[in-house]
């Protein structure tokens, strides 16, 4: 070794050299010196096959073998001459220009092909854009054709529908125009709705306040009712699951009085919003009867799933002479609809339409239905099962 020497920590030299065979062969006869060990010499470089070189020291406590990542705790002092100092700089130096320079390629190179990724990116997504506005416009087509076509069904199915309420209007019709005298042979008797309308207007102790001054009797308005308009019942609709429950209950219950006997109902009707106005306006009390089996309310709890197969119960109209019935000339529970008495029902109610034998073709005549079917009669409490038929 030739030149000035110059002490350099042996971890900082192996950091210059890093795996530069050339550099760390010229280190043999150093002169080195240890914190601990004392001062020496490397008196040979072993170097490896794809590992980093063997340094052997000579030490005063005698021959070390050591890798060069033993220098790292930086206990070593190596002494090498300026000239090999500074080809361990330069070779540093081109080395990190390289990694440098081998980094700026790779960072044009990653950014040419992002943007590449990128065209192709916005080139399928400018393809997805077309396929989905094509997708979309045949979307909307096949909308307007389906719309067209359910419009057409609705409207033929209304004709029909129309048609089978005209046709089950006129069988109606005839099944009460021959069922009449049955029907009135089946009722208790003239002194039953005697008794009714005595109990009904307060008399209690006998006959006689029910006779007029010429000694004729007063004539009864429900039974008067009934006789003009041939009327054999009304009805209440409910799921076919509820049938077991009605017989059990004794009969049909309002929900005001099922719940204070704890009994659910299978398959309630309503729902909870109709529930909660029944509730607030004290429509929960009653029994809802309806004139004609064909009710909207009917149809929209079969539509919602609430009832699957509908049972319309057919009630007998003796019902009328229950204390407390009243009616309404629409839905009972929309809002504005108020209870009327009977004698304000057969000034309010069409029920003309509900029971005489009408053109049903005539637009007027249907529209006047289509109201009249939405009317009620509301009973109070409990309807039992003697005034229930066929159940």
């Amino acid at each position: 070794m030739v030149g000035e020497l110059s002490p350099l920590n042996a971890w900082t030299f192996a950091e210059l050299a890093a795996d530069d065979v050339s550099l760390w062969s010229e280190l043999a006869g150093v002169m080195v010196t240890h914190s601990e060990r004392g001062s020496g010499q490397i008196v040979a470089v072993e170097q490896r096959l794809n590992y980093t070189p063997l340094i052997s020291l000579e030490l005063p406590e005698g021959l070390k073998v050591w890798p060069i990542n033993s220098f790292e705790n930086g206990k070593t002092t190596i002494f090498i001459p300026e000239e090999l100092m500074s080809r361990a700089q330069e070779i540093r130096r081109l080395r990190v220009e390289s990694k440098l320079e081998a980094a700026r390629k790779a960072e044009i190179e990653a950014a040419t092909h992002e943007r590449w990724i990128e065209e192709q990116r916005q080139a399928q997504l400018s393809q997805e854009a077309a396929v989905k506005r094509a997708w979309m416009a045949e979307i909307d087509r096949q909308a307007i054709e389906r719309e067209k076509l359910k419009k057409d069904m609705e409207e033929r199915e209304a004709e029909r529908a129309d048609q089978i309420e005209i046709d089950r209007q006129s069988a109606a019709e005839k099944e009460r125009a021959l069922s009449r005298d049955e029907w009135l042979s089946q009722r208790e008797g003239q002194s039953r709705f005697d008794h009714l309308s005595a109990r009904r207007n307060g008399a209690r102790t006998g006959a006689a306040s029910s006779l007029t001054s010429g000694g004729a009797r007063r004539p009864i308005p429900q039974l008067s009712f009934i006789s003009r308009f041939n009327v054999l019942c009304f009805f209440h609709f409910t799921d076919t699951r509820n049938l077991s429950s009605i017989r059990n209950a004794g009969g049909l219950c309002s929900m005001k009085m099922l719940r204070s006997r704890g009994i659910i109902p299978v398959a309630p009707g309503g729902n909870y919003w109709s529930h909660e106005a029944d509730t607030r306006r004290n429509l929960d009390s009653y029994v809802h009867l309806c004139f004609i089996n064909n009710h909207p309310m009917e149809y929209r709890a079969r539509v919602e799933g609430r009832i699957n197969q509908t049972a319309f119960l057919k009630i007998d109209p003796s019902v009328l002479f229950d204390e407390g019935v009243v009616f309404t000339s629409d839905v009972s529970n929309k809002t504005g609809v108020q209870c009327l008495s009977f004698e304000e029902a057969l000034e309010i109610i069409d029920f003309s339409v509900i029971y005489d034998h009408c053109d049903w073709n005539a637009p007027e005549v249907r529209e006047r239905r289509n109201l009249a079917r939405k009317c009620e009669i509301l009973v109070p409490e409990m309807i039992s099962l003697s005034k229930i038929r066929g159940l």
